[in-house]
């Protein structure tokens, strides 16, 4: 599996990783890799060891890492060059121009769960969209969950 994509996990060349979909719009042949647990034990997973080592798999492959009943959320980000500003990936591609890779992290924010479920489920719906070709993109989403 990991030969199947250049550079490796994540291919970081356009040819190689996306295409038209059924609709024509850009999906994507990258997978989606996510790690969702029912739980987590905050004690265990020092908020050190998420900035120092598991920030390094979220800048290469991993999408998101998800505790659904702790309000714990690390996932995949870009990174305005201009702006500086942080934005959800149009999909899971690590294909980035005008952005820099950015891992930001929602770390046991249990009064937020509501809202970190939402943000979840929306990067995990775009990227079936985009795998399709589906129209549908991360902003729709996000409004369709409530986000925005």
């Amino acid at each position: 599996m990991l030969e199947k994509y250049d550079g490796g996990i994540k291919s970081k060349t356009k040819a190689a990783n996306n295409a038209a979909g059924p609709t024509l719009s850009v999906a994507t042949r990258a997978p989606l890799y996510a790690i969702i647990g029912l739980n987590s034990d905050k004690n265990s997973i020092e908020e050190s060891f998420v900035i120092s080592e598991i920030s390094k798999s979220v800048f290469e492959f991993i999408d998101l890492i998800w505790s659904l009943s702790d309000g714990f959320l690390i996932r995949f980000t870009e990174k305005s060059k201009t702006d500086g500003q942080i934005y959800l990936p149009l999909n899971v591609s690590r294909n980035l121009s005008n952005y820099d890779a950015h891992c930001y992290y929602d770390y046991f924010k249990e009064e937020e769960n509501g809202e970190i479920y939402r943000l979840a489920i929306s990067m995990m719906r775009t990227w079936i969209n985009n795998t399709s070709g589906s129209p549908m993109d991360a902003l729709k989403n996000q409004k369709y969950f409530g986000l925005l």
